[in-house]
């Protein structure tokens, strides 16, 4: 049997690190009981794509989706991705070199639902990231990188103030 999954939690898998090894033994196990010893092979879509003969197009656009789901949404996540974010607001064009250079000033502070929520020290800084210019290029890496759609909120170190910014059904008027 081929078990067709992008789960990759550690319930399902052995993990070196965060990455999944094999299938747990467990899950191996309890398998074989209920097939008369059977075996199983457990294979993302891309991987299945590939052996039954899909276009080389079709099995890269579907690993690059794959890739997408499977980056974790949480705040541990976007710090250690915030040099990379940075980098990619900075090549995104004339306004990201600038974004960017706000960005070294701004800290990701927590995610709430699909919201990162970014904070700064300086007041001129929080109402420039807020702008919708800004936010649009922000918010781009962002769902390039975690797949669906973004949101960011942006405050001043020290307060509780939370000015989210929605762009599920594109930027406002």
């Amino acid at each position: 049997m081929v078990l067709v999954t992008g789960e990759t939690k550690s319930d399902w898998w052995h993990r070196s690190g965060d990455e999944g090894i094999y299938p747990r033994y467990e899950l191996v196990d309890e398998y074989r009981r209920h097939s008369n010893g059977q075996s199983f092979h457990v294979v993302p879509l891309s991987v299945l794509l590939e052996k039954v003969g899909a276009s080389k197009e079709t099995v890269e656009d579907v690993r690059r989706e794959e890739l997408e789901v499977s980056r974790p949404l949480s705040l541990s996540a976007i710090v250690k991705d915030w040099p990379l974010i940075r980098s990619q607001v900075k090549a995104s064009g004339n306004i990201g070199r600038r974004v960017e250079a706000l960005l070294q000033q701004t800290d990701p502070v927590a995610v709430i639902a699909r919201t990162v929520v970014l904070a700064t020290p300086y007041e001129f800084h929080r109402n420039r990231l807020s702008s919708v210019e800004v936010t649009e290029v922000i918010i781009s890496v962002l769902e390039a990188l975690y797949g669906g759609p973004m949101n960011i909120s942006v405050t001043s170190h020290g307060t509780d103030d939370l000015d989210v910014l929605s762009f599920d059904d594109g930027p406002p008027v």
